[in-house]
């Protein structure tokens, strides 16, 4: 049986609908992802009235009704974002906040004398203050005294992290890890270089999320900017980590070049302190790792490098190394045999 295309989808349902060339476009906004020619999609993900199952012919005594062997989509169908397993979508809406580089999550309480307040700030809570939002309730307020900030439990999305997040990576062929860092749990997806010299790796590309979803990316060991790349500006459920991660390993990334003989060769007649040397690989210091060109394997800094490098390695094979001509006096010429004529 084809298998669903979508993300973390282990749906058993048998009926699976091909993508429409001409809803290929509207599909893939509704399930942010990629889709195939081939991919295709099954019936969880569309609702009841979208499916027909039955032909119906005539009216009245002369209809007739016969079930369909496989299901059909109706003109016009566009799948829903949700998946069959209730483990990933229990997680409500956590009111997270995009901010930089991260994901900040914040929420709100009621009190006697303000409206709103966040949870978050420094500002002292007092016990008969204190009201859980009826309709976030995943958030919990522990209060123990009146003037201890109380800590806030973002914990349902994050626990299904920590439940999945094998499931998760392995998705992608990515690896995944979960640590204390102090006194906060971390989660983190990475992917692995190709390999170097001796077969040694690196992490590639990072996404490091804690339990108070601040959420880190990192790009060849350099922390990254993302926030305008990415679709997925606000994370709801293990279904936007899935698409974040796969929006994140699909930017081509510059690896330089490998180190071998030619580069030794290279290296001897070019001294640069703009090359940069790691894990079995060299690129330019201003490499910007990420590759815009889409036709390009290389940044335009590494290329140039390179370049430079072939250039002079060229001109100093080709340079002739100078001749001693020693000049002949008219002494040395007698000696020699030659007659000298006076001038």
């Amino acid at each position: 049986m084809p298998r669903c295309c979508v993300h973390l989808c282990d749906s058993r349902n048998e009926s699976v609908f091909k993508v429409p060339e001409n809803l290929k476009k509207e599909w893939e906004e509704a399930l942010n992802m990629d889709l195939k020619h081939n991919s295709k999609v099954c019936a969880t993900h569309f609702k009841s009235e979208d499916i027909k199952k039955i032909w119906e012919s005539g009216t009245g005594f002369s209809k007739y009704t016969i079930s369909l062997k496989r299901p059909k989509l109706k003109p016009g169908a566009i799948p829903m974002k949700v998946t069959s397993k209730s483990y990933l979508s229990i997680s409500p809406s956590n009111g997270m906040k995009h901010d930089h580089t991260y994901f900040r999550p914040s929420c709100s309480f009621l009190d006697n004398n303000t409206k709103t307040g966040n949870i978050l700030s420094s500002t002292p809570l007092k016990c008969e203050s204190i009201q859980i939002i009826p309709d976030i309730p995943g958030f919990e307020v522990e209060v123990h005294d009146e003037t201890k900030t109380g800590p806030v439990k973002v914990m349902p999305l994050f626990e299904d992290i920590l439940k999945n997040h094998l499931l998760i990576s392995t998705l992608f062929k990515w690896c995944s890890d979960t640590f204390n860092h102090g006194k906060k749990k971390v989660v983190s997806f990475y992917k692995l270089s190709p390999f170097g010299i001796n077969y040694s790796h690196s992490i590639e590309k990072q996404i490091v999320i804690t339990e108070d979803f601040d959420l880190f990316y990192h790009l060849c060991g350099e922390i990254f900017d993302m926030a305008n790349m990415f679709k997925i500006n606000e994370l709801k459920d293990l279904y936007d980590i899935s698409s974040l991660i796969n929006e994140f390993d699909k930017i081509k990334v510059c690896y330089g070049y490998i180190i071998n003989d030619e580069y030794q060769l290279l290296k001897s007649n070019f001294d640069s302190i703009k090359c940069v040397e790691s894990y079995g690989r060299f690129r330019h210091a201003n490499c910007t790792k990420i590759i815009i060109d889409e036709k390009g394997e290389k940044c335009k800094w590494c290329r140039r490098l390179y370049r430079c490098m072939k250039t002079k390695h060229l001109k100093n094979k080709n340079k002739k190394p100078h001749e001693n001509v020693a000049v002949k006096t008219p002494q040395v010429l007698k000696c020699h045999g030659y007659k000298t004529f006076a001038t």
